[in-house]
């Protein structure tokens, strides 16, 4: 990845690679978009190396709210609790 989208995003061009890694494929995925949709990423295939590291919140609407679809064992880990399938506590809302 260049440095330009470092820039862009407002990062240093110091960042780990993982980071790098990471917004490339997000990038990857935009397609002249704001947002990539879901369907767009297939993880488990294309970046499997990253998995436990990747986060996919489902947005709810009507009214207006989250819930962790998957969470990595490598964010879960680190974690005070396993929120997948969850919503955020109150105080992240």
């Amino acid at each position: 990845m260049s440095d330009d989208i470092l820039v862009r995003r407002g990062l240093a061009s110091n960042v780990p690679s993982i980071i790098r890694e990471a917004l490339g494929y997000w990038e990857s995925k935009l397609a002249g978009r704001r947002m990539p949709a879901r369907r767009d990423f297939d993880p488990v295939f294309e970046i499997p190396h990253l998995l436990p590291w990747i986060m996919l919140v489902d947005v709810l609407r009507d009214p207006l709210d989250f819930r962790y679809r998957v969470i990595g064992m490598g964010i879960a880990e680190r974690s005070t609790k396993d929120y997948t399938g969850r919503h955020p506590p109150p105080a992240i809302q």
